[in-house]
C-alpha cells in the first residue's frame, strides 16, 4: 500500500474546510432598484406613513416598509415585521427586453441567503407604465402553479444604510 503525502492530506482538508471564495453576483438592473409597494390605496398611503416616519429617523422608518419589496444592487427584500422575510440573492439576471428580466436566486428565508434556510426562487420582474410587474415561476426548482402577477408602484429610493451599511 502506498503511503498519503502529509501535504496531499493538509491540502485536501484545507480544500474541504476552506470558505468558499467570494461569489461574483449579478446587480440588478437601475430601473429596478427602490423600495415599491401595493400599487393601490393601502400601498400609497404605506409609502406616505414611510416617507413622514423617514423625518423620524430610519429606525422608526423600518416600520413602515412591512409588505414592501426592496430591491437594491445585489438584494432583493420582501420585507416581514422586524426586518425578517424573503431575502433573494440574484445569481442570475437574463434580459428579456429593454423593460423585463429574469431572475434565478438564493432565497434565505429570514436571513440572507447562505443559512441552513436557503432555497432558490426565479421570477419575472418587468416595468410597464412605470409600475414593476412581479411574477413568481418556481420555488426549489418547482413551477409555480399560478402565475399570479403583482404590480407594484415606487415608493423611494432604498437608503444607503437600510441594511447596516453607510
Amino acid at each position: 500500500m502506498r503511503a498519503i503525502s502529509p501535504v496531499l492530506v493538509l491540502l485536501s482538508t484545507a480544500m474541504i474546510f476552506a470558505a468558499p471564495a467570494a461569489a461574483k453576483y449579478p446587480s440588478m438592473p437601475k430601473p429596478l432598484l427602490g423600495i415599491w409597494v401595493t400599487d393601490d390605496a393601502k400601498g400609497r398611503t404605506q409609502c406616505e406613513a414611510y416617507q413622514v416616519a423617514l423625518g423620524q429617523g430610519l429606525d422608526v422608518a423600518r416600520d413602515q416598509l412591512v409588505g414592501a419589496e426592496i430591491i437594491s444592487r445585489k438584494l432583493v427584500h420582501s420585507y416581514a415585521e422586524y426586518g425578517e422575510g424573503n431575502f433573494y440573492q440574484p445569481t442570475a439576471i437574463r434580459s428579456d427586453s429593454k423593460q423585463s428580466w429574469t431572475l434565478k436566486t438564493r432565497v434565505g428565508f429570514d436571513q440572507v441567503p447562505g443559512g441552513e434556510h436557503t432555497g432558490s426562487a426565479e421570477f419575472s420582474l418587468s416595468l410597464r407604465a412605470g409600475k414593476l410587474v412581479w411574477v413568481n415561476l418556481s420555488y426549489d426548482g418547482k413551477p409555480v402553479v399560478r402565475n399570479e402577477e403583482i404590480t407594484l408602484s415606487r415608493c423611494a429610493d432604498v437608503p444607503a444604510n437600510l441594511y447596516g451599511r453607510s
